[in-house]
């Protein structure tokens, strides 16, 4: 019996160097199958079309855009901006007379990042607000990624010209940190402005993955 175990483990030069050889590759397959298989699954694209360098803001969205996004473990959505560079259906002048207009300023967490824009909580929000009130009630959301309470004051003249009836600010802990730490003075590191992979503006055309 002992002899038989001794034989066991006393491999021959050959196999002492093959079968770890056969792991290392097993592994690595085993990897790269995972890895592409992810890739295949869960792809990502078009995550900052649309955006366009802003001086009062470091980044904002480009009037007239349409974008095809996804995220990892998100469904397709699609970005559209009116000519005012808002996330909205409406347009941004003048509103039809009787009708209610909502604008929603804040970071990602109003402008909806990876949702369509029925999905997000200020078109949600007007929905409601409209069947409870028996009013037409319109959304223009001036979310923006990244930006915080401090950068939000540049907002301000744009928000009075929509001439809104309701206006919603729309803040989380993590906007509060970002205002902690960057200097709104300077283009900051929160929302930078586009590479050359990210300025990619897609007029209705749609997005490859």
């Amino acid at each position: 019996m002992k002899q038989d175990t001794a034989r066991f483990f006393c491999l021959g030069k050959r196999d002492s160097f093959l079968l770890p050889l056969v792991s290392l590759l097993t592994l690595v397959i085993v990897f790269f199958t995972a890895e592409l298989g992810s890739r295949l699954l869960w792809k990502t694209y078009g995550t900052n079309l649309c955006m366009t360098q802003d001086p009062r803001l470091v980044v904002n969205w480009t009037p007239n855009c349409v974008a095809h996004v996804k995220g990892l473990e998100t469904t397709p959505a699609v970005y559209r901006f009116n000519e005012c560079g808002l996330r909205s259906t409406r347009s941004c002048h003048a509103k039809p007379q009787g009708e209610f207009r909502l604008v929603a300023i804040g970071s990602s967490n109003v402008f909806g990042y990876w949702l369509d824009v029925e999905d997000t909580f200020p078109d949600r929000l007007s929905a409601l607000l409209g069947s409870n009130c028996a009013t037409p009630v319109e959304a223009q959301n001036l979310g923006l990624p990244g930006v915080g309470p401090a950068a939000l004051v540049n907002r301000i003249e744009e928000t009075i010209a929509l001439r809104p009836d309701l206006v919603v600010i729309g803040l989380s802990a993590s906007d509060i940190f970002d205002d902690a730490v960057v200097d709104w003075g300077k283009p900051g590191p929160v929302s930078r402005p586009p590479g050359p992979g990210d300025a990619v503006v897609d007029h209705g055309k749609g997005m490859e993955p």
